[in-house]
């Protein structure tokens, strides 16, 4: 119990996996290394695809709001206020 508290805590605090010495195998740690890996490539790909939408964002010379389903304003750049 006190394994498995430590392990939630640890992907809390942004490890991308937990494996206990007692029950992991080469497999085991091959796939969760592979795994590990593609979600640090998704999260960076992402990050930076976030990073370019909001230079965009600030810098336009256009409006841009970004609203929800119901049409409320949820950001607007500069250039819209």
């Amino acid at each position: 119990m006190e394994e498995e508290e430590l392990a939630i805590q640890a992907l809390q605090y942004g490890a991308q996996d937990y494996l206990c010495k007692s029950t992991v195998t080469g497999d085991l740690l091959r796939r969760s290394l592979r795994y590990a890996m593609e979600r640090k490539r998704a999260d960076d790909s992402l990050r930076c695809q976030r990073d370019f939408a909001e230079r965009l964002i600030v810098s336009a010379d256009a409006i841009i709001l970004i609203v929800d389903k119901t049409g409320s304003i949820l950001r607007m750049n500069a250039f819209a206020a």
